[in-house]
């Protein structure tokens, strides 16, 4: 959490940048999956969604990461107390390209398959799995920088700690995470 203005600065302008990187993923996934997703065969085009879809994520995952740690350095240097935040002392990236394929690939199969099997119209069917592989697709992403500030926090050397910011109208699970507070 910020003490100063302008930690919150750097911490607002940090969110708007995450914001901004999974609005773009998220136009992107949508495009490819109404592009490749065929719901009379689910399987193979759920693969090949899968397959293209997986370096959109990977890339935002790096981009969310760089994201973080430029963000984390500059706060730090802010807000740290005698330590500033080293890109390079940073745990690399545990989730693999193959985790993001096979992630992307289950999401995609498993609503589509489910809507089918409980006699969904396709139109209704494309909607939930463009919901559901965006929101995945999202939180792969973002999980790239939040992990990173995460691992940062727990290893005592960050400032103060984190709190979750929200927007304007967060949904109610967000605000409940937000009014818990900072975490350290």
């Amino acid at each position: 959490m910020a003490a100063t203005n302008k930690g919150r600065q750097l911490t607002e302008q940090h969110r708007q940048d995450q914001v901004q990187l999974s609005n773009s993923l998220v136009k992107a996934l949508l495009q490819l999956f109404r592009a490749l997703i065929d719901y009379g065969n689910i399987d193979r085009s759920a693969v090949e969604f899968a397959q293209n879809a997986a370096p959109l994520v990977v890339e935002a995952r790096r981009e969310s990461r760089r994201l973080s740690s430029d963000y984390l350095e500059a706060f730090s240097r802010v807000e740290a107390r005698g330590h500033v935040f080293n890109p390079a002392s940073a745990r690399p990236d545990s989730v693999s390209y193959d985790d993001v394929v096979g992630e992307m690939y289950t999401t995609a199969s498993s609503v589509l398959k489910r809507m089918s099997s409980k006699g969904y119209s396709t139109d209704k069917a494309m909607s939930a799995g463009e919901t559901a592989v965006s929101g995945r697709g999202k939180t792969l992403a973002g999980d790239g920088g939040r992990r990173l500030i995460e691992n940062y926090v727990r290893t005592g050397l960050a400032p103060i700690g984190y709190a979750r910011v929200v927007d304007a109208d967060p949904c109610p699970f967000c605000a409940m995470l937000a009014s818990r507070g900072a975490v350290t």
